[in-house]
C-alpha cells in the first residue's frame, strides 16, 4: 500500500483490524492490475483463515460446554477469560483437578513468580515464563 501511496484511514489504523477495514480493503483499487490481484488474493486468504478460526472456536466451545461444563464455566468466571480461552486451557491441561495447588498449575503451564530475596526482604518481579522441556 505504501508503494501505491494509499494511506489507511485513521479509524482503521490500529492493531485490532476494525470491522469496516475489510470492506474498505475490498473497495481499494491499486494503480496496477497485479496490485489488485495480489490484494484480492490476500483478502480471500484472510477470509478463509477467519472462517476456519471461527469454526474451530465454536466447535471447541460446544465440546467444552457439553463434556467439561463445570470446569468451562468456572474458567469463564475468571475476569479476562472468555469461552475460547477457557476451552483452550481445558484442551491443553486436561483435568484441572489433578493440580492440588495453584503453584502446581502455574508450574505446569510454565509460569512462575519471579522473586528477589535480599537481607530478609522479598520483592516480586512479576511472572517469569519458563519453557517446557
Amino acid at each position: 500500500m505504501l508503494f501505491h501511496v494509499i494511506e489507511i484511514p485513521v479509524e482503521y489504523d490500529n492493531a485490532n483490524c476494525p470491522t469496516g477495514f475489510l470492506e474498505w480493503l475490498e473497495k481499494l483499487n491499486f494503480s496496477t492490475i497485479c496490485g489488485d490481484l495480489a490484494l484480492q488474493g490476500k483478502i480471500r486468504i484472510l477470509k478463509f483463515i477467519k472462517s476456519e478460526y471461527l469454526e474451530i472456536v465454536n466447535l471447541m466451545r460446544a465440546y467444552c460446554r457439553k463434556e467439561h461444563k463445570e470446569d468451562y464455566n468456572l474458567l469463564k468466571s475468571i475476569p479476562g477469560f472468555w469461552g475460547f480461552l477457557a476451552s483452550v486451557v481445558i484442551a491443553e491441561c486436561g483435568d484441572l483437578r489433578r493440580f492440588n495447588t495453584e503453584g502446581q498449575f502455574a508450574s505446569f503451564i510454565s509460569i512462575v513468580p519471579g522473586m528477589h530475596n535480599s537481607g530478609g526482604s522479598e520483592k516480586c518481579l512479576g511472572i517469569t515464563p519458563r519453557s517446557k522441556s
